[in-house]
């Protein structure tokens, strides 16, 4: 399986055999900062479509604290092990996730405030709540952890769910930006076209 996955994701990774995991004797497809990379994005995703955490100011700016930590590391100015580039991956994703999740998250809040009757102002409150939010930064330590577990102990069959979450993850990620680009495009058919009508009136 990890033979048509290496080939996939050689498209997107570099996949230097000295910063890949090797479990049970097999090359993960993807690097260590990759591998936290692509199974990072699939927990996140997991986590923001279930929990829903509200994206408060201070929600906002820890993840672009998880996008920004990615200079120092993915530049190499600071020394770091397979451990630490597994897990700059893996806070990475939640970073870019949580950010892009933002924009469809509020199209689906209007739709369901405009189906049930409600104002978008009040209904707020509805779409995520402390308890949310304090179970989403659990199950982001849960996660990370985890994986740093899993990539530290695992065996063969520990590498072959990895690369299917890498791959779920991976095909996550491109869905939500795709999603993102429909989304963009709409929001300027809609201003455009009153910007037209103005202009025949």
């Amino acid at each position: 399986m990890n033979d048509w996955l290496s080939t996939v994701f050689s498209l997107v990774c570099g996949q230097a055999v000295d910063h890949t995991w090797a479990l049970g004797g097999s090359l993960l497809p993807t690097c260590q900062r990759c591998t936290g990379l692509h199974v990072g994005a699939f927990c996140a995703l997991l986590l923001n479509v279930w929990l829903q955490p509200r994206p408060t100011a201070g929600f906002r700016w820890a993840h672009g604290a998880l996008l920004l930590q990615m200079a120092p590391f993915g530049f190499h100015w600071v020394p770091q092990g397979p451990g630490l580039r597994t897990l700059s991956g893996a806070l990475f994703a939640f970073g870019v996730v949580a950010y892009l999740c933002l924009r469809p998250r509020e199209c689906w809040r209007l739709v369901w405030c405009r189906g049930n009757g409600r104002r978008p102002d009040r209904a707020e409150s509805e779409f995520g709540a402390p308890r949310t939010q304090a179970a989403y930064w659990f199950g982001l330590v849960v996660c990370i952890a985890t994986l740093l577990a899993v990539v530290s102990l695992g065996g063969s069959l520990a590498g072959a769910g990895l690369s299917v979450l890498a791959l779920l993850g991976a095909i996550g990620l491109a869905s939500l930006a795709l999603l993102n680009l429909g989304l963009g495009f709409v929001s300027l058919l809609q201003a455009i076209r009153p910007a037209r009508r103005g202009v025949s009136a």
